[in-house]
């Protein structure tokens, strides 16, 4: 499919192809369009994803040509429907009215097309070749995404898309000079700790903080000194499958939002095809898993990812603050230039000294009257949550 786009003064030729799965996609042309770059552009970290999580989501995978046939993109699409049930819970995570809320409740089934992942926080939904610039990847990206959307569209279901997600130096280039119809919003904080070049141990990050919260950690870990922590490997999260499946299960029900549920299958398809750059460490009392924590490796970003708790331990052990400072003491050992902690518990997350990130979603509205009427109310009454900022270190140390 060949299509001339225009970006400024410029026209863009570009041909496209779309899959229906990863294992359809050339692995080698894949690779080299990804490279090392993103971990959760891997085909391996894909492939994993898609395996265990296709009977929840669809996905999209799109090719990016230019007009000499060489590849120079690709984007990764999830596509869910939004339910009554999904609108009651994003009020939850977003701060949404209710008054909002009931506007659009039973009168929406909507299906979205999501470049980027629902499953991580950040810029994840696509790459390009270096030679080509920001505007330019976006120009792509539109076409390429409009061209699914007309498919999905046939099939009579309002449909639209959703840009999921950009720091400042990425939604600032889309806010100077935004012509493709999208509009934006921002959504929670990303909570990011920088780790500093002098920091060759957990005790040279300690000896940057306070008393106060230096003294908060030595507590923390005189708590939960009684719990056995274990790197596992395939064996492990196979033995310990469903202990895994209740623990992830038991902080899921407590979330206010998510779309998709990760399985002890998702954990050890990650593991086996990711190796090293996929951390999950078990935390036992008394031979019994009482919690666990994951994380990837993305090159230099170590991206904390999803965990599992057992509440009744979590108090008294003081389990999730321990997995917070482990991830930090990994970090630094293993050669990290940040860790990214994600959204959600940002108060509890600056204790450990990092930082906000503000992350801006963008959706398409424009082209579905009775989508836009819907959407628009819900998507402007969405705010950031609101939460007191802690200063853990005697100087301050800002986000890369």
């Amino acid at each position: 499919m060949g299509l001339s786009i225009s970006c400024g003064q410029k026209k863009l030729d570009v041909k496209l192809a779309f899959y229906d799965s990863i294992a359809l996609v050339d692995k080698d042309k894949w690779n080299n369009i990804v490279g090392g770059q993103n971990i959760f552009l891997s085909y391996g970290y894909l492939i994993s994803l898609e395996q265990s999580l296709a009977s929840q989501l669809r996905f999209k995978y799109v090719f990016f040509y230019d007009k000499e046939n060489k590849p120079i993109g690709v984007a990764v699409v999830q596509i869910f429907n939004v339910q009554d049930q999904d609108i009651e819970q994003l009020q939850l995570l977003q701060n949404v009215s209710l008054s909002t809320i009931d506007k659009v409740k039973s009168k929406l089934n909507l299906k979205v097309l999501i470049c980027g992942n629902l499953f991580a926080t950040g810029e994840h939904g696509f790459a390009f070749k270096n030679h080509i610039d920001f505007a330019e990847k976006l120009a792509y990206l539109n076409v390429g995404l409009e061209k699914l959307l007309q498919s999905e569209r046939q099939k009579g279901q309002k449909t639209t898309i959703l840009l999921k997600e950009f720091p400042p130096e990425s939604y600032n280039n889309i806010d100077r000079d935004n012509k493709l119809g999208y509009d934006g919003f921002m959504i929670d904080d990303n909570m990011m700790l920088c780790i500093e070049d002098d920091w060759n141990s957990f005790q040279d990050y300690l000896d940057q903080m306070t008393t106060k919260y230096r003294g908060r950690v030595k507590r923390i870990y005189k708590k939960s000194e009684r719990l056995l922590v274990i790197d596992f490997s395939v064996d492990d999260i196979n033995k310990y499958a469903q202990s895994i499946e209740r623990l992830y299960m038991d902080v899921l029900e407590n979330a206010d939002f998510h779309v998709g549920a990760f399985n002890a299958d998702t954990f050890r398809l990650f593991k086996e095809n990711l190796g090293q750059d996929f951390i999950f460490k078990g935390y036992f009392l008394n031979e019994k898993l009482v919690g666990f924590s994951t994380c990837f490796q993305n090159d230099s970003t170590f991206e904390a990812s999803y965990l599992g708790l057992d509440y009744e331990y979590n108090q008294e052990y003081m389990l999730y603050p321990r997995m917070l400072y482990d991830l930090v003491s990994y970090s630094i050992d293993n050669g990290a230039k940040q860790l990214v902690l994600g959204r959600t518990s940002e108060e509890i997350k600056s204790r450990l000294g990092a930082l906000p990130v503000h992350m801006k979603l963008y959706v398409k509205l424009k082209r579905s009257l009775t989508t836009s009427l819907l959407l628009k109310p819900l998507i402007h009454s969405i705010r950031p949550s609101k939460y007191e900022l802690r200063h853990p270190f005697k100087d301050e140390i800002s986000v890369n």
